[in-house]
Parts: C-alpha cells; sequence; structure tokens
C-alpha cells in the first residue's frame, strides 16, 4: 500500500477501535442502571402499597438498550444510542482542557431520557410527542456529562471530575423523575384540535389531551 492507503487503515482502524470502547463501557452502564431503576421501582412500589395508596410505579426492560419507568401519569423511556458520536461545534465541553487533553475524550456515547404521558403508551397514540428530559454523554474512559435538569447540571458540572458509578446513576433516574414530576401538563391550542378526521378520533379513541414543557431538542422546538 501506499503512504496515503496506509494513513486511511491506520485511522479507520484507531477509529473503529476507540468507538468500540467507548460503546462497550456505555453498554455495561447501561446494564448497571437498568439494575438501579428496578430497585428504584420496587422501593417506592412497595412503599405506596404499604401506605395504601394507590399510586403506580413500575419498571418495564424493553430490551437491551431500552427500559420505561413509569409513574403516576408519567412514563420516562430511557434508551442506549447506537450511535458514537463526537461533538458540534460550539458544544459546552469543546472548550474543556480535559475532553482537548486525549483525542478519545471528546467521543461519547449516549443516554437519552424522554418523557410521554402514560395514556399515549397505553392508547398506542403514536401521533403525540415525547418531551427529551435529560441527555447523559459517557466517553470511552467512563467520565460524563448531563445536559437536562438543571439540578443534574450544578452537581455534576465539570466533566473532568465526574465518573459515573451506581450512586451517580440513582441521582440521574430520580432527577428525570423528579424533572418529570415537576413539569406542567398544558392543553393544546384550540384551533390545533379544532378538526379532526374519524380515523384518527377512531385510532386514539381518546383525544390528545395536553403536552408538557421541558428539555426540547432544536428540532423539537422548530
Amino acid at each position: 500500500m501506499d503512504s496515503t492507503s496506509e494513513r486511511i487503515v491506520h485511522s479507520l482502524l484507531e477509529k473503529t477501535e476507540l468507538r468500540a470502547v467507548v460503546f462497550a463501557r456505555a453498554v455495561a452502564a447501561f446494564a448497571e442502571m437498568k439494575t438501579v431503576a428496578e430497585a428504584i421501582a420496587g422501593t417506592m412500589s412497595k412503599h405506596f402499597k404499604a401506605s395504601g395508596k394507590e399510586i403506580e410505579v413500575g419498571y418495564t426492560d424493553i430490551h437491551d438498550q431500552e427500559f420505561h419507568l413509569q409513574f403516576g401519569r408519567d412514563v420516562l423511556t430511557f434508551s442506549l444510542q447506537t450511535d458514537i458520536t463526537g461533538l458540534m461545534e460550539g458544544h459546552i465541553l469543546n472548550d474543556s482542557a480535559f475532553v482537548k487533553s486525549g483525542p478519545g475524550r471528546g467521543v461519547f456515547a449516549s443516554f437519552l431520557v424522554y418523557n410521554f404521558l402514560d395514556d399515549a403508551i397505553k392508547y398506542n397514540r403514536f401521533e403525540e410527542f415525547g418531551i427529551l428530559l435529560a441527555r447523559l454523554l459517557l466517553n470511552g474512559d467512563g467520565h460524563f456529562y448531563i445536559e437536562g435538569p438543571r439540578e443534574l447540571n450544578l452537581a455534576y458540572p465539570d466533566i473532568e471530575d465526574n465518573v459515573l458509578d451506581g450512586e451517580v446513576m440513582r441521582a440521574f433516574v430520580e432527577g428525570c423523575m423528579l424533572s418529570a414530576i415537576s413539569q406542567d401538563l398544558i392543553a393544546p391550542n384550540f384551533m390545533d384540535i379544532q378538526v379532526i378526521t374519524l380515523e384518527s378520533k377512531l385510532a386514539a379513541q381518546v383525544m390528545r389531551s395536553g403536552t408538557k414543557v421541558g428539555f426540547r431538542s432544536k428540532s423539537q422546538q422548530g
């Protein structure tokens, strides 16, 4: 091979190996987060049952890279994205000395947490929107950064000091639950629901009751 081909092969191997390391760490961390979330749901469910409160709290394992937490009217979906990515231009972490200090420290796996109303999932109302509550970025060294709930941002501001462990996972899951509970349900605009097709009505059975205000991606804000 000529020098250019050798550079391509070397770069490709290096990038592939780096992404494999990041993804392997993320898979292991997500599996642990599942265990943490299931324990939280179990403890809360027992508490409500013991106190005679009819408040449902449940954990559902969807597959290796997704699980759901249901509590009250809320369902949080936690998912591990298969894409291993760098940072967009202008992201705050691009200015981090820690991230700049190593070529692999700015490559991340993403854990996404969306909030849906329980009826949307119960009645398969596929047209309803979920709200992105939080995103956890995890690199191959096990350092993380959280975007979303202000309390979590303030608790873990510096990626250099943020190492993901069971205690942090518990704080992350519970922080997302608190954020979902604190959000207000708002009714849709009258004009948005003034006209509806019979097909939509029959498919949904119940009209969209509202949506929540929260941390949204730019595509959702459009």
